[in-house]
């Protein structure tokens, strides 16, 4: 089955360009009309620059809540994903990408299908699998509202005012000039409405001429257990933008191991972008949320530290259109990895009572002083990444933290933390944590992967230091992040939802056309059986491991020491009742092959 939209139509061009056209036709195809032919497209050193793809990624645990829109029971999610007032003339994304985390209970996930994934544009009358995302259905359709109240209505925009306010807004480091606003300084609606309002007009000031209305359109939805997955295509830029190729991935990481309350779900997309003179580019990007396993404390530390690692060894991509066909994590152009990755201050865990209390007393002063510093520098993801050089997350960048910890939250509390003291509005239960990241990574295919399951002894942890920077130079020059914020005045869950927007410098990313990291059949093959053996693997070790099979194991040891020594009371009371006699011609060693024993009962 193909996968895309459907071909652009053919844009407005000078008349020397029509008749160039012209002369093509008549020679071949013309890159005007989706061209898949090679020859007819320039070198690329004569290839033309290219716009950037803006790409917004957006995080949230819901804590197993459903909306209700029959009551009004529906939390505003406009702060979440607006851009901040600290950011103004933010270009407008080309994808949505948004994930969700506990968008049900344990309990009732548990009675639908594990996986669940459908594609292609809502106004499409056949998608895969319609039908079976009723838990989605309310959070896509409130996602598009949000979005389209953001960036839609009357507002309108140009479409080549996305670089120009884009060069107004990065400085000479690569970066934004204002990241993002502090988490307790929160914003009312109507102040993001004036916001919303005064770049629309910005943006309509530019060149009305034009102008298109903006307007976005789930075109993947996927759910594993808890996990939810949406992407939004921007609509007005399909005459620029074409999805070529879906892929999908799933991975449960949680119960004995393997289970999908806790892992990871991706989504691939292969993407096909026009340059300044129509001709087409492609870049692939990959979209990872996860939600690792929770707690503080060393040991569950290092079972995150374990669960990352086996993500980005043995996570498979499946192509929609050809099931046969597979891709690895490190097999995409560029790869965002976020998430409820519950990753916790170190420190954290410690158990005497009086200690933790004031490990508490301490994070809190730090948070009501709004020493932001301090307190991701306690950070675990931000020790193993920046510290250690963890090696499953080589190449990967996150934006400086300009916000608090987002989680964990008195659930339905509505006053700001710059009017209310932090221990008022965080949990006396759990510590403070930065659980909600948003990671990013550039990846150049002409390089060997940093993990190759097809080269015996090749892992992750061997890239050397020069590898490690030149991974992250790489990522540095083509991807630049715009705002990374917390809406902190959300107050649906315990958790406070993360976004962040990024610019895709296909310039840099994609240097060949349909540049890919293709594999062979017979290393398709081997990359399954190797991942296959990797899970078994570490199935058994979590199951040999964990207190529910120990507990399994006590129990059944404990049945057979209370039970062999009932045997010999049984065969007494066996023989009590049935004849010696029968006993001795039904028994397998005086029956004779083929045939059958005679039963005697005497009276």
């Amino acid at each position: 089955m193909a996968q895309g939209f459907d071909s652009p139509s053919k844009p407005e061009a000078s008349v020397a360009a029509q008749n160039s056209d012209a002369e093509a036709d008549s020679a071949g195809p013309s890159p005007l009309n989706g061209v898949t032919s090679d020859e007819s497209l320039p070198s690329t050193p004569g290839l033309m620059p290219v716009p950037d793809v803006h790409v917004l990624i957006g995080t949230f645990n819901l804590a197993t809540r459903i909306p209700n829109p029959t009551i009004k029971d529906i939390p505003n999610l406009l702060s979440w994903l607006s851009p901040p007032p600290s950011t103004p003339g933010t270009p407008t994304p080309d994808l949505v990408v948004v994930g969700f985390q506990e968008l049900l209970s344990q309990s009732r996930a548990a009675w639908l299908p594990t996986r669940e994934c459908s594609h292609g544009l809502a106004k499409l009358a056949v998608k895969h699998d319609q039908g079976r995302l009723k838990w989605l259905d309310n959070w896509v359709q409130l996602v598009q509202d949000t979005l389209q109240t953001i960036y839609g209505g009357n507002g309108t925009v140009d479409e080549n005012s996305d670089m120009k306010g884009e060069k107004e807004n990065i400085t000479s480091d690569g970066h934004s000039n204002d990241t993002s606003r502090s988490n307790g300084d929160s914003v009312s609606a109507e102040e993001n409405n004036d916001t919303t309002q005064s770049f629309r007009r910005s943006n309509r000031e530019l060149d009305p001429s034009n102008a298109r209305e903006i307007r976005y359109e789930p075109y993947c939805i996927s759910r594993m257990v808890a996990l939810g997955l949406l992407v939004f295509i921007r609509v007005d830029r399909l005459s620029h933008v074409k999805i070529r190729g879906v892929w999908e991935a799933s991975m449960g990481t949680g119960l004995i191991g393997a289970y999908g309350n806790k892992g990871v779900e991706g989504i691939g997309l292969d993407l096909d972008i026009l340059d300044m003179q129509f001709y087409s580019r492609s870049i692939s990007i990959c979209f990872a949320n996860s939600h690792l396993g929770p707690h503080e404390g060393f040991w569950y530390y290092n079972w995150r530290n374990e669960e990352v690692r086996h993500l980005f060894e043995t996570l498979v991509f499946t192509s929609t259109a050809a099931p046969y066909n597979v891709r690895s994590v490190h097999d995409f152009n560029a790869t965002f990895f976020f998430g409820d990755m519950n990753y916790r201050l170190v420190g954290a865990g410690v158990k005497p009572k009086e200690a933790r209390t004031a490990f508490r007393d301490a994070v809190i002063k730090r948070i009501d002083e709004g020493a932001v510093k301090d307190l991701v520098e306690m950070d675990e993801l931000s020790l193993i990444r920046e510290r250690q050089r963890f090696e499953p997350l080589a190449g990967f960048l996150e934006p400086p933290i300009t916000f608090l910890p987002s989680y964990k939250f008195n659930v339905g509390l509505k006053a700001k933390l710059s009017s209310t003291s932090a221990a008022d509005c965080y949990s006396k239960t759990r510590m403070p944590a930065y659980c909600d990241r948003i990671l990013f990574r550039a990846t150049d295919l002409s390089q060997p992967r940093p993990f190759n399951a097809l080269v015996p002894h090749t892992r992750s942890h061997m890239m050397t230091e020069d590898n490690w920077k030149a991974a992250r130079a790489y990522t540095t020059n083509c991807i630049q992040w715009l705002y990374y914020h917390c809406a902190s005045d959300v107050v649906w869950s315990d958790h406070k939802p993360v976004a962040a927007l990024f610019s895709l410098k296909l310039d840099l990313l994609s240097t060949e056309r349909h540049a890919s990291r293709a594999l062979q059949p017979e290393e398709e093959d081997k990359l399954i059986e190797w991942v296959t053996k990797e899970r078994r693997k570490r199935f058994k070790n979590v199951l040999y491991g964990s207190w529910v099979f120990r507990l399994v194991v006590v129990v059944f040891v404990g049945c057979l020491v209370w039970w062999i020594p009932k045997m010999a009371d049984w065969k007494r009371l066996w023989a009590t009742y049935i004849p010696h006699r029968l006993i001795d011609e039904l028994s397998l060693g005086k029956r004779s092959a083929g045939q059958c024993p005679k039963v005697t009962v005497q009276q």
